[in-house]
């Protein structure tokens, strides 16, 4: 197969360790709050370590400090479909409330280094003080949030004014894509820029990696999964691990609906003789129940969906910036797990499959914007999912023919 220009100048480590980030909670109230932590921060000429392309050894996490909520007010301008989606996503440690001026106000108090797991912070006795302060700045008006109705794509624009003077921060296009970071009208912070504080590799890095992406085909995509390095692979198989333990976290609550209605469903006899009529299969890697297979990918994905977007404070790998996508394209490869006998030529199968997934949902997202009016574990993480198993499922096809053909040959040299 012929290698593109843009395969060549592909790095795939590099692509799968920034675009699989970690997040707690919906990401777009994280994108929110990470916004207005940042411009807080900014105030008191602090930036995250992230978007510090040199680092020297005073520059680790940053203490928080105290904040003096009578002084603090915070704006906040965003597109709109940040604003649909962070309107009433649970927000993780709030009892299940939620809210993008709430979002807005917590950012204040939670650790911009933490990117969108930021929510983290709020646990335990200190997490609820950061909650009834955020409280006060909302019960005191402190808080304005406007959405601009006209803007497709993600922008996030964070104004914070304290006694010390008014921070800003913008993103745009991906959630944690923070453009630039102002204080008191200096620039602390621009992508792509040529100061030391442009980190030219982190912001700007992913938009090359994306561009590079936009102008590949499906035979590209399959060039890069057959020769995934090492790195890659254990970003890979983190990922996996980490939205199987989110999905163990949901299952153990035992509360959501979705979760209750396909046990009972998977329990019911007509259910129960459609997976007992449908043909069983060992050979080639092939489902031994494909059935089986479909219930298990919809109750994991649909609980653990469920549970982040109540609120649960569950730790999970995105896929194109979106934890439920990430969910989607990664609890379908757990439960085929689940449903075959495995070795480590599946597992090499798999994790290829998965690297796939990503890079034709990415890629899907070019197409229709990273945050859409449609559901993106739908028309993004769907299309990633379906190119995988496809995949996967014709590399098991092409082992068994290979192995039936090397079987033949040996019997006539038999012969």
């Amino acid at each position: 197969m012929a290698h593109s220009q843009q395969v060549r100048e592909f790095d795939a480590l590099r692509f799968f360790e920034r675009h699989i980030e970690k997040s707690v909670g919906c990401t777009e109230p994280a994108a929110v709050a990470l916004a207005s932590s940042i411009a807080f921060n900014a105030i008191r000429g602090k930036l995250p370590s992230w978007l510090r392309e040199r680092k020297s050894k005073s520059e680790g996490k940053e203490s928080e400090g105290e904040v003096e909520t009578g002084s603090v007010s915070v704006f906040v301008e965003l597109d709109r479909g940040t604003f649909k989606n962070a309107l009433n996503a649970g927000i993780p440690h709030t009892g299940g409330r939620s809210g993008v001026s709430l979002a807005a106000a917590l950012g204040i108090f939670c650790e911009p280094e933490e990117r969108l797991a930021l929510f983290s912070g709020l646990s335990g006795e200190r997490g609820r003080e950061k909650l009834r302060s955020a409280d006060a700045l909302l019960k005191a008006g402190r808080v304005r949030v406007v959405p601009d109705y006209e803007k497709e794509e993600i922008f996030i624009l964070a104004r914070v004014r304290t006694s010390e003077g008014e921070g800003e921060c913008l993103i745009k296009r991906l959630h944690s894509a923070v453009v630039s970071v102002r204080a008191n009208g200096n620039v602390l912070f621009e992508a792509g820029g040529s100061s030391e504080s442009s980190n030219h590799e982190g912001t700007a890095g992913m938009e090359e990696d994306l561009s590079l992406l936009a102008r590949m085909r499906v035979e590209d995509f399959i060039s890069i999964v057959e020769r995934l390095p090492a790195g890659a692979k254990k970003r890979l198989r983190d990922a996996l691990e980490t939205n199987r333990k989110a999905f163990e976290e949901a299952a153990a609550k035992q509360t959501a609906c979705f979760f209750n209605a396909l046990r009972e469903m998977r329990e019911a006899k007509e259910w129960q003789g459609e997976s007992e009529g449908k043909e069983k299969k060992d050979a080639g890697g092939a489902w031994k129940d494909s059935w089986e297979w479909v219930i298990k990918s919809s109750l994991m994905v649909g609980t653990a969906v469920e549970g982040r977007m109540s609120g649960l404070p569950m730790e999970v790998m995105t896929c194109a910036g979106s934890g439920n996508m990430g969910l989607t394209v990664s609890l379908p490869f757990v439960a085929l797990k689940a449903c075959e006998t495995w070795d480590e030529k599946k597992e090499e199968r798999l994790l290829k499959a998965f690297a796939l997934s990503h890079l034709v949902a990415n890629f899907a997202s070019l197409q229709t914007r990273f945050i859409s009016a449609i559901c993106g574990c739908a028309i993004k993480a769907g299309v990633g999912l379906s190119a995988g198993i496809a995949y996967y499922l014709a590399a098991s096809e092409a082992e068994e023919t290979e192995r039936a053909e090397g079987q033949r040959r040996q019997k006539r040299q038999r012969e």
